[in-house]
């Protein structure tokens, strides 16, 4: 049996940590640039489709849905559910229920590119995974792996390597669950109009308000 020195073996740790330094700096990197093209975007309308599969239960559930964004102003339309943040209200509108949930700021939305590219930004450790070939694009992957105690596993975000712009997000959690949004369409300064992302009550003049605190 061959030995291996043991001063080798000492020199193998330094080494190792130096190397995930470096591709944890160049994950960084990499959300850094895709951040500031979004940021510097005047709006985008976004389609992505929606996968959850909960492991544990054998549930597999897939939707479709569609994001527009202006400055901190959004309007998504999901599950039958229609969101818009007009900068100052949300306005949660549920046609099945004939009902409009009206409260202040924008809320939690997951889906919003904003707050999904500057997630990374604090708790969480950053490091470069492989890169994909999905759909006729080159998608390379980073992964954030909270830092402090939480019920997510890991994140994986995938960035279009051609036009630097988000493609894809894994969510892994520790209960078993996967969801997996990926954008089908991604149009950027479209001169989205003010009126997109302007409340109009006259549309939902039979709608049950709830004001919420």
């Amino acid at each position: 049996m061959k030995c291996i020195p043991f001063a080798l073996i000492l020199s193998l740790g330094p080494a190792h940590a130096a190397r995930g330094q470096k591709r944890a700096a160049q994950a960084r990197a990499l959300l850094d640039a895709v951040y500031q093209k979004y940021q510097n975007q005047k709006d985008a309308d976004i389609s992505f489709d929606y996968d959850l599969y909960n492991a544990r239960t054998n549930l597999h559930r897939k939707s479709k849905g569609r994001l527009s964004v202006k400055g901190e102003r959004y309007l998504l339309r999901f599950m039958g559910i229609k969101q818009l943040f007009d900068g100052n209200q949300l306005y949660t509108i549920r046609p099945d229920d004939r009902e409009i949930d009206i409260s202040k700021g924008a809320g939690e939305n997951a889906f919003i590119p904003d707050k999904i590219l500057s997630s990374y930004q604090k708790d969480y450790k950053l490091s470069w995974e492989t890169t994909q070939r999905l759909k006729g694009r080159s998608v390379q992957f980073v992964r954030l792996k909270p830092e402090h105690k939480s019920d997510t596993r890991y994140i994986l975000i995938g960035v279009d390597a051609k036009t630097k712009r988000l493609y894809q997000v894994i969510n892994v959690d520790k209960s078993g669950v996967t969801t997996t949004l990926t954008l089908t369409a991604y149009k950027v300064d479209q001169g989205l109009s003010e009126a997109r992302f302007t409340f109009d009550k006259n549309e939902y003049p039979t709608y049950l308000r709830n004001y919420l605190e």
